[in-house]
């Protein structure tokens, strides 16, 4: 990494860093103090709406701090998407989970103890595993990012029990790691338990949660033909790209199927779409 973008201890140039690997001339609201708060060693819950930037907070602050930056993330495809996205942008960044083969996880295994990589992408249920702390007490990273961190929260909507268990890790490491946590899924009930899972040094971050060129329109329509009756009605006047969200598959494939006889290009996505259809998406 160029050292002319680093001015000292504690005080890494983030624009030029953000310009070299993101290609990005400035930062989002809320971004640059957040990274500022995780460089100065402060835990943080960040709260930003989809396409906010978050995982940038995390990922910048993990170049610029140096070591590994440990990220819990709840998806593979996630991880393998933001990985691939780093390593293009000429980030050592990897990932261990269940499509890797042996010889690949030992690979990258062997690469992590090399200090080779800055994040590593794994899964809570995966994090959590006795030989795994071990191999994090060898490693000894600089920093926890949690992305998606609702998933700590009983009362969220995709709670996952081992996220529960991230503030044992959090525990197990030396106190002065930071942590960042991040989401855009969050209500006051959510935030809550969140930050006392957490811990009593977190600071909550919270940026506007509105999206510019994003608006939500929901209806309660109880009968299919209501629903078409009234996209028939909407549909004209909307311009760009939209998400329709439908409570079962064979409402999706109904409203997909009659969005398709209207001629307007649709496809439909749910728990039983195709692997290979899924990518597109």
């Amino acid at each position: 990494m160029d050292t002319d973008l680093f001015r000292g201890v504690g005080e890494p140039d983030l624009s030029g860093l953000l310009k070299r690997f993101f290609g990005y001339e400035k930062f989002r609201p809320l971004q640059e103090e957040v990274m500022r708060d995780a460089l100065s060693g402060h835990d943080t819950f960040v709260l930003m709406p989809t396409g906010g930037g978050k995982s940038l907070c995390y990922q910048l602050s993990a170049l610029a701090r140096g070591g590994l930056t440990i990220v819990v993330s709840p998806l593979i495809a996630l991880m393998k998407d933001q990985v691939d996205a780093l390593q293009e942008a000429g980030v050592a960044a990897t990932f261990l989970n269940s499509t890797l083969d042996v010889s690949e996880s030992r690979r990258r295994l062997a690469g992590l103890y090399n200090g080779e990589y800055r994040l590593l992408y794994v899964a809570p249920e995966r994090l959590m595993l006795p030989e795994m702390l071990e191999r994090l007490d060898e490693w000894k990273p600089a920093q926890i990012a949690i992305d998606e961190a609702h998933c700590i929260s009983d009362w969220g909507h995709d709670f996952r029990p081992d996220y529960r268990r991230i503030k044992d890790l959090i525990n197990f490491l030396p106190r002065n790691t930071p942590v960042v946590a991040c989401t855009a899924t969050a209500n006051d009930r959510v935030v809550e338990d969140v930050s006392k899972q957490l811990g009593d040094s977190i600071t909550l971050s919270r940026g506007p949660l509105a999206r510019e060129g994003l608006s939500l329109v929901a209806h309660n329509l109880q009968k299919q033909s209501h629903r078409l009756a009234w996209l028939a009605r909407f549909i004209p006047e909307f311009k760009g790209t939209g998400i329709i969200y439908c409570l079962t598959k064979s409402d999706t494939e109904e409203v997909c199927a009659w969005l398709k006889s209207q001629g307007i290009s649709a496809l439909a996505y749910h728990g039983d779409t195709p692997t290979d259809e899924r990518p597109i998406i």
